[in-house]
């Protein structure tokens, strides 16, 4: 494509993973790290893939209805295991088209990654 823009933030949530055999079927907790990736092969007239800001604010806005809850309880996970790479998947499916209408259709999220720790990440490319 060309140009990649990449904004992070982080949301506090807990989770367990229906069916899973260990640990984590139980209710825990995490500080999740997130990325998105945002591509692109046209700068605006001032030499802009879309704006950081508004990326950033694309990105939290979604997140925010993740931050401090129990994903399971959330509309988006009510019926789907909130793994990691389910979680990025979810960011992607509830931010792309914005990304896309706000740039003129000249940028496309890329790719969500979804650090559970600082040692395991799960990504998501469409």
């Amino acid at each position: 494509m060309g140009y990649i823009i990449r904004v992070n933030s982080k949301i506090s949530s807990s989770h367990y993973l229906r069916g899973y055999s260990g640990k984590c079927d139980r209710a825990h907790g995490h500080n999740f790290f997130v990325e998105m990736e945002i591509e692109g092969g046209e700068l605006d007239k001032i030499g802009i893939l879309i704006d950081f800001r508004d990326a950033k604010r694309i990105l939290n806005e979604f997140l925010d209805k993740l931050d401090h809850t129990v994903l399971n309880e959330t509309e988006y996970f009510k019926d789907l295991n909130p793994t990691a790479e389910n979680i990025a998947m979810t960011i992607y499916e509830n931010t792309a088209d914005e990304v896309s209408d706000i740039s003129g259709g000249k940028a496309k999220v890329s790719a969500i990654k979804v650090w559970e720790t600082d040692e395991n990440c799960a990504e998501y490319r469409p």
